[in-house]
């Protein structure tokens, strides 16, 4: 740290009361410590998985996926006037429980 002023910020820091709030177990048991991510992986092959969406409920998060597997047939018999469910084997789509930590 080369600026001695932020070097004398830093010591005279006196926390906010909002600061205060989110370090007490209190505040923190709002916060859920497990999450769920919607992933989908366009082409297994040759890609990883994107995250769609975070939901605090698993049943969030499928009802994501499945909203978005029913877009993707739409837009597939949309564009090619018809669905083939083979076409979308290099696909992916699942739903994956991440902790939060602290």
């Amino acid at each position: 740290m080369d600026d001695p002023n932020e070097l004398e910020r830093l010591r005279n820091y006196k926390p906010s009361i909002d600061d205060l709030k989110m370090r007490s177990p209190e505040y923190k048991q709002l916060i859920p410590t497990t999450l769920y991510a919607f992933l989908y992986n366009p082409m297994i092959h040759e890609s990883g998985y994107i995250t769609i969406s975070i939901h605090r409920t698993r049943e969030g998060a499928e009802k994501a996926l499945e909203w978005h597997k029913k877009e993707h047939i739409a837009e597939t018999i949309e564009d090619c006037g018809k669905y083939d469910e083979e076409w979308d084997s290099c696909k992916d789509w699942k739903v994956e429980e991440i902790t939060v930590n602290d």
